[in-house]
């Protein structure tokens, strides 16, 4: 099932844009400006997934989601003599080891065939 989220995470995209463009008549989503603002909401979003899931799954500790030197940040829990009252998440290896680093691919992969496609239309190739 893991290999169908690409497929998934290309069509919401591509039909998610086409939509946003029809109903608001606008072509907004389609600048360049549309795959930086979703790859950048779309790491929000999976910080704020793995901050939730770690909430449920860990009751009573202080959870830690470090984005860069979590070695250090170990260290000094463990230095501190506290290590049983956190939980550290390294949170690039966790995004790269999930399904979901693929479905943000896929979706900039479906605005860039949509941008493509548009390019086209202008020049009128298609």
């Amino acid at each position: 099932m893991y290999w169908l989220l690409p497929i998934v995470g290309f069509w919401f995209v591509y039909l998610g844009i086409s939509w946003f463009n029809k109903e608001f008549e606008s072509e907004l989503a389609t600048k360049w400006v549309f795959p930086i603002i979703y790859f950048i909401f779309s790491i929000f979003a999976f910080y704020i997934n793995l901050f939730m899931y770690l909430i449920g799954s860990v009751s009573g500790r202080e959870i830690i989601i470090c984005l860069f030197d979590c070695d250090a940040i170990r260290a000094s829990i463990i230095q501190a003599g506290t290590q049983q009252n956190f939980i550290v998440m390294d949170y690039w290896p966790a995004l790269k080891a999930s399904a979901f680093l693929p479905f943000l691919f896929a979706g900039i992969f479906a605005w860039l065939s949509i941008y493509i496609l548009k390019k086209l239309e202008e020049k009128e190739y298609i």
